[in-house]
C-alpha cells in the first residue's frame, strides 16, 4: 500500500467506525490500528502503567488507580491518635 493510500484510508476510520453499530466490526477496525497493549500495576504508586503500541508507533500513559474502599472510609490519623 502507497503512502497516499494509507494516509487516505487512516482519514476515513471516523467515518467508517460511525457507519457501523456491529461490533465485531468495529473490533476489527482496532485490530488493524493496535500492534499490542501492555498493562502493568504499580502497588507503590496506586498506578496503571499502559503501553500501548499502534502500528504506527508507541504510547506510554500512567492512569492513577481508584481509592480502596478502606481507603475512603479510614479516621484520618490525626483523630486515631
Amino acid at each position: 500500500m502507497q503512502k497516499k493510500e494509507s494516509i487516505d484510508l487512516a482519514s476515513r476510520i471516523p467515518e467508517l467506525w460511525a457507519k457501523t453499530s456491529n461490533v465485531k466490526d468495529k473490533k476489527r477496525i482496532v485490530r488493524l490500528l493496535i500492534s499490542d497493549i501492555t498493562v502493568t500495576k504499580d502497588t507503590a504508586s496506586k498506578t496503571l502503567a499502559l503501553n500501548l503500541r499502534w502500528q504506527t508507533g508507541q504510547l506510554q500513559q500512567n492512569v492513577p488507580l481508584p481509592q480502596n474502599v478502606f481507603e475512603k472510609i479510614r479516621y484520618p490519623e490525626e483523630m486515631v491518635d
